[in-house]
């Protein structure tokens, strides 16, 4: 059996999410270091990665405190340096390729996914019914284990193609 190494890097991160798990890491934590794996199985449309940083905005209240900060500094994707930027309007809201929707901003999220639309922006939250109102990869718990779930035909809206293995193991919307 051939094993590609998208797929043993997705078994490596599911893996790394469960032991995590059961080592108590923050659920934060575990979510931080999902956030740009994601960007390892999703493909943006042509023309869209020409600036030197990967850009990751967190809309709203920040969850996750330094640790997007922590992991991310001094750290490449796609060839590029991650950056990340918190911002608490769309007034702030520059070209970036993920943008994490805080539970903050669920009575404005008809209004940031209109503004994020056909502009290539993957969306990600952590929000019961993020995913069925359109963000395309929303984090839940079931038992104590982090999963997620994926709405592939937002994520087609808006120019963005997530790989066969992701889909696998996320839960369609």
């Amino acid at each position: 059996m051939r094993f590609s190494v998208k797929k043993v890097l997705l078994i490596f991160l599911l893996a790394a999410s469960n032991w995590l798990q059961a080592q108590q890491v923050s659920e934060y934590a575990l979510k931080a270091s999902w956030i740009a794996k994601f960007a390892s199985f999703v493909e943006w449309p042509n023309g869209q990665m020409q600036a030197d940083e990967f850009r990751i905005y967190v809309i709203g209240d920040n969850p996750f405190d330094d640790l997007l900060d922590l992991i991310y500094k001094n750290r490449r994707l796609k060839k590029r340096k991650i950056k990340i930027y918190y911002i608490k309007n769309l007034e702030e809201l520059k070209r970036c390729e993920i943008l994490f929707i805080s539970k903050s901003e669920r009575y404005n999220l008809s209004k940031i996914l209109e503004s994020t639309k056909n502009k290539g922006i993957l969306t990600i939250g952590d929000t019961r019914g993020y995913a069925h109102r359109g963000v395309h990869i929303n984090f839940y718990s079931v038992d104590n284990r982090l999963k997620f779930e994926i709405n592939e035909k937002e994520a087609k809206k808006s120019g963005l193609k997530i790989d066969a293995l992701l889909l696998d193991y996320g839960k369609i919307i």
